[in-house]
C-alpha cells in the first residue's frame, strides 16, 4: 500500500532535523517545501516525490536516484546544490537543496511582467553557464522553463528539476538534436 505523501511531510512536521515551514511549489511528481535545517540552522529546500504518481513504483527508486545523482555530480554556482537524499518511507523519497529566497522566473515575470533587456541578458547569461556545467558532466536538462530557473533576492540564477535530464554520449552534445552544430 502507498502512503499519502501528505501524512508524512506537509507544513509543521518535522523528520530528522529538518522542520518542514510551507509548501512553495509542485508538479507532476513532487512537492516543494521550505524547510529550516535546525541543527545547521539554515533555510533548505524540500523536494518530496509523490510516490502515486508512478504507474511501476518498482521504477521510482532507480529514477530518483538517477536524478539525485545527476544533480550531485554537477558543482556549479548556476545550478542548485543537492545536499542530501532523505528515505523518508519505502517508497517515498525527499531531496533536501539548497533553497532560494526569490522565486522562480516564472513567478517573476506573473508579478513583474517582461525583464528590462539587461536583467534578460544577466539572467540568461547565468542559465547559459549552469547549463554548460551540466553539458560538461554529460547532462543533458530536457526542461528548461522559466519554472526551473530559480532566483535568490541577492541576484542569484540558479537551474534545477533534472528530472527529465539524461546522461548522454559526447558525440550527441556535439552533434545536437537537429545534426552537427
Amino acid at each position: 500500500m502507498v502512503e499519502d505523501v501528505d501524512s508524512l511531510i506537509r507544513p509543521g512536521t518535522s523528520f530528522g532535523d529538518l522542520e518542514v515551514l510551507e509548501e512553495i511549489g509542485s508538479g507532476a511528481f513532487a512537492v516543494v517545501y521550505r524547510a529550516h535545517h535546525a541543527l545547521l540552522d539554515r533555510a533548505v529546500a524540500l523536494k518530496v516525490i509523490d510516490p502515486t504518481q508512478w504507474a511501476h513504483l518498482e521504477d521510482a527508486r532507480d529514477e530518483i536516484l538517477a536524478e539525485a545523482r545527476m544533480v550531485a555530480r554537477i558543482d556549479d554556482p548556476h545550478v542548485v546544490t543537492l545536499h542530501q537524499v532523505h528515505r523518508v518511507s519505502d517508497v517515498t523519497w525527499a531531496f533536501e537543496m539548497e533553497y532560494l529566497n526569490g522565486g522562480s522566473l516564472r513567478d517573476r515575470l506573473k508579478t513583474d511582467g517582461p525583464l528590462d533587456p539587461s536583467e534578460a541578458r544577466r539572467i540568461l547569461e547565468a542559465l547559459l553557464r549552469g547549463l554548460d556545467a551540466a553539458h560538461r558532466h554529460k547532462i543533458v536538462h530536457h526542461d528548461i522553463k522559466p519554472g526551473t530557473v530559480l532566483l535568490g533576492k541577492d541576484g542569484a540564477v540558479k537551474l534545477t528539476d533534472f528530472g527529465l535530464g539524461r546522461f548522454v554520449a559526447e558525440d550527441d552534445l556535439a552533434r545536437g538534436p537537429r545534426g552537427p552544430l
